[in-house]
């Protein structure tokens, strides 16, 4: 039977940090990783990475499996798009 890992994970606000374990606390892994984002308007914040779409499933998927309340994920707009967004609500008429 494989050992049992335990794993914790801490999403701060300047750095993302990774602690694994096996059952008697012994760590395996301790990596931290700059946090890829920054806070937007709103209470919102802009994730600012480099990649393709796998790497941005990777984050959606990194943020959720941490249960972070995700409840959308769009590209960031400028300001006059975003404006029309919000007005037009995204419908051409």
């Amino acid at each position: 039977m494989a050992a049992r890992l335990v794993a914790g994970m801490d999403l701060g606000s300047t750095s993302m940090k990774l602690l694994v374990c096996d059952e008697d606390g012994a760590e395996l892994l301790v990596e931290e990783v700059p946090t890829p984002w920054r806070a937007g308007p709103g209470g919102t914040a802009v994730l600012v990475y480099e990649g393709n779409d796998e790497t941005l499933a990777g984050y959606v998927r990194m943020l959720v499996g941490a249960n972070v309340p995700l409840v959308g994920v769009e590209p960031e707009r400028t300001e006059l798009e975003r404006i029309f967004m919000e007005v037009t609500k995204g419908e051409l008429q």
